[in-house]
């Protein structure tokens, strides 16, 4: 009568181990899961931060070859003014009033 009882303790602790294992790997699962979806949000916010970057350094070469042309386009206009014909005096006049916009 001595063996059952032996017998009962240890599939009571098999049973117990086997939950246990079961509610750590849950656990490990699910830890794994939301750190999968920090690294793609990290992964993201980088792209975007990348992208920005280079949308700012766009927006500054931009503006810095648009001040440069206004600069030449006034810089012809005084240079030229006397001996340029009607036209080249218009299309001077639209191309500052287009760069100022």
């Amino acid at each position: 009568m001595n063996a059952p009882v032996w017998f009962a303790i240890f599939m009571l602790l098999v049973t117990a181990a086997v939950a246990l294992s079961n509610i750590h790997y849950g656990a490990e699962k699910r830890t794994n899961a939301r750190l999968k979806m920090a690294q793609d949000e990290l992964q993201h916010l980088a792209k975007v931060a990348e992208r920005e970057r280079i949308a700012r350094d766009l927006h500054d070469v931009l503006g810095h070859t648009l001040s440069v042309i206004v600069l030449k386009s006034e810089l012809a206009a005084r240079r030229s003014s006397a001996t340029r014909s009607e036209p080249g005096r218009r299309l001077c006049k639209w191309s500052r009033l287009r760069a100022r916009r």
